[in-house]
């Protein structure tokens, strides 16, 4: 994933078992490790919530939408049947309906 200021991150496709690895792009945080300011900024970064989206701050470290659409592209067209990412719950089943929703705000 390029066009980022603060990242460039390597989505990998595990072909065998068909599964999309993240590491920091997608996250989750379980809102009950998180208390005070800590938790407050998680809440507004997009960390916390029912599934696993982007960060806010990624989102708009974003500079060049071009390069970040066309590495979407390439990772939704990967037969993607489960989602695993360094900081959230897997997504085990609707990987591409979950990932389609993850970047619904790059398509904007």
């Amino acid at each position: 994933m390029q066009g980022n200021l603060i990242t460039t991150e390597v989505v990998f496709f595990h072909i065998t078992s068909g599964t999309v690895l993240f590491t920091d792009l997608i996250q989750q945080l379980p809102a009950s490790s998180l208390s005070g300011w800590r938790a407050l900024v998680a809440k507004l970064d997009l960390m916390v919530g029912p599934e696993p989206q982007v960060p806010r701050k990624f989102r708009v470290a974003f500079t060049n939408r071009r390069a970040a659409r066309d590495a979407v592209g390439r990772i939704f067209a990967w037969p993607a049947e489960k989602v695993l990412m360094a900081h959230g719950t897997p997504v085990e089943k609707d990987a591409r309906a979950f990932l389609r929703r993850a970047f619904q705000w790059l398509a904007a």
